[in-house]
């Protein structure tokens, strides 16, 4: 990330980047694979009508209340294809795939496929693309600006608990604390 972030320096246009960012992308997406910002109750719908799942096996009753868990769903998903291993791994090479020109690209067919952070179809998020967009710029500016990027293992433990997440409007972490490092002059 921070070679592809060094080549394009500091730049305004911000598609630009994105284009020539492919690992910060595949970074992003596989950090939504894992930690998706809706997953549960923030995204929450009613059913309007009675209608049948799984072929019959389950009724839904009109009026009942519908979550859909978005991280669950993708990686059954990926698990059924048998492309994938390790799902509990951050690999972000998994999104990237060799262009026509042999150059390192993000895999668009499965970002198509598995992205479903910000849900599908009409209940889509309609910022999704902006978000994505202004998450790969953040990314590539901090992997530009710092020679490092650490998680502070002190702070973690400073009551005795973990790193973990919290479910508000949308999911956030916990105990954590990241350590910057210039180690040059901007």
């Amino acid at each position: 990330v921070r070679e592809e972030a060094l080549a394009h320096g500091r730049h305004q246009d911000d598609q630009y980047i994105v284009r020539r960012s492919p690992r910060a992308e595949a970074c992003v997406l596989e950090a939504l694979r894992m930690h998706p910002p809706l997953d549960g109750p923030s995204n929450a719908m009613t059913a309007t009508r009675q209608f049948s799942l799984l072929k019959g096996r389950f009724a839904l009753p009109e009026g009942t209340l519908v979550m859909p868990l978005y991280r669950k769903a993708v990686r059954r998903s990926m698990e059924a294809s048998g492309q994938f291993s390790d799902l509990d791994q951050f690999q972000p090479d998994r999104w990237l795939t060799k262009g026509e020109d042999g150059t390192t690209v993000v895999d668009i067919e499965m970002k198509n496929r598995y992205t479903l952070a910000f849900g599908s179809g009409p209940r889509r998020c309609p910022g999704q693309d902006l978000a994505k967009t202004q998450a790969v710029m953040l990314l590539s500016e901090i992997a530009r600006s710092f020679a490092s990027v650490r998680f502070d293992p002190a702070w973690a433990g400073h009551q005795g608990e973990l790193v973990g997440e919290q479910l508000k409007l949308t999911m956030e972490p916990t105990n954590l604390r990241l350590l910057f490092e210039s180690g040059f002059s901007l």
